[in-house]
């Protein structure tokens, strides 16, 4: 049994937020994440797109609890 992990696709991610989701958009050196949850606007800014997708993601997870 393999100990490695899958990482999901972009088009995985976004229906994990499913309508939260906003944005994603290319800034000079960094990619932002948007998101809106109880009509609350959310940011979330990394180099690595992924890397803004997961923090996206763990905020939304959070929120759910």
């Amino acid at each position: 049994m393999s100990d490695a992990s899958r990482i999901p696709r972009e088009d995985q991610l976004r229906d994990l937020f499913r309508g939260t989701f906003r944005s994603l958009i290319r800034l000079e050196d960094s990619f932002l994440v948007e998101l809106e949850i109880s009509g609350e606007a959310l940011r979330f800014e990394h180099p690595d797109p992924s890397e803004a997708y997961g923090r996206a993601l763990l905020e939304l997870v959070s929120r759910s609890r």
